[in-house]
């Protein structure tokens, strides 16, 4: 524990930097401060307990060759910012992985991703709450069987364009649960081996794909998907939200699987 940092480390003089802590607190600024400046190798941060700062959590910073990493399987909380701030040089690749156990929370972001690429997994077991923002670069966020319910906002950063030369993509990978975050600024959102509750009112998006046995179920009677969507075979778009609804999908529909209106309750309508 410390008045303004638990842990402060910045790297000059070249060679990799691994940070490996149980516990930190950094009362005034952050709980764990990391940084290899442009002559540094790889940054990895992994933390087992609690992470806590008064601005950030964790602030890691790579501006040198090979990638950063950023593993949590404790609380990690950011109170007046990031529960987890990461950033690279351009063209730097961050790997953000929130394991069983995690509950990653910030009074402005859960975890933001500053220039760069990324690839962020919200493993099984793990929670986030509030706005998670990956910003300029290509990134990459898969979401196991965490929990999202209290996550407001999920933005891939850059406009939902590959003209700007960025592919955001957002993968729910065996995702059971509902959650109602905006999901702002992805190239493509991907259901895969899902069954998904959406308590929002839209999602938009180039492309949405329900794939391997997923099952898509909007609970809002207005809803709409601003998309085009795509049905394997093996799952399912249930439009039949509770009472009566009128779901919208503003988009082509491709693929074998179903469009279903199936519920207990008459007067549903997909357009």
């Amino acid at each position: 524990t410390g008045g303004a940092f638990g842990i402060l480390a910045r790297n000059y003089n070249g060679g990799a930097m691994n940070i490996v802590a149980d516990n930190v607190t950094g009362t005034t600024f952050t709980g764990i401060y990391a940084r290899n400046d442009a002559s540094g190798s790889p940054l990895s941060v992994t933390t087992y307990g609690t992470v806590i700062g008064g601005d950030n959590g964790i602030y890691a910073t790579n501006l040198g060759a090979g990638d950063l990493s950023v593993t949590v399987s404790g609380q990690t909380t950011g109170t007046a910012l990031a529960g987890i701030y990461t950033a690279t040089g351009p063209g730097g690749q961050a790997f953000i992985t929130l394991e069983n156990g995690a509950d990653v929370s910030g009074g402005t972001y859960a975890v933001f991703n500053d220039f760069g690429n990324s690839d962020s997994y919200f493993n099984d077991g793990s929670t986030v709450s509030g706005v998670s923002l990956f910003d300029d670069g290509s990134d990459n966020l898969t979401i196991a069987d965490a929990d999202i319910l209290a996550v407001t906002v999920l933005d891939g950063g850059d406009a939902s364009s590959v003209a700007d030369g960025f592919v955001d993509v957002l993968t729910f990978d065996g995702f059971n649960g509902a959650f109602s975050a905006d999901l702002l600024n992805w190239e493509e959102v991907i259901f895969d081996n899902s069954d998904a509750t959406f308590t929002g009112a839209a999602i938009t998006a180039p492309t949405v794909d329900l794939i391997n046995g997923t099952t898509f179920s909007p609970t809002n009677p207005n809803f709409m998907l601003n998309a085009e969507l795509g049905l394997d075979g093996t799952s399912e778009f249930n439009a039949g939200v509770p009472g009566a609804g009128n779901v919208m999908i503003n988009g082509n529909v491709t693929g074998a699987g179903t469009l279903s209106t199936v519920d207990d309750a008459a007067d549903d309508m997909l357009t």
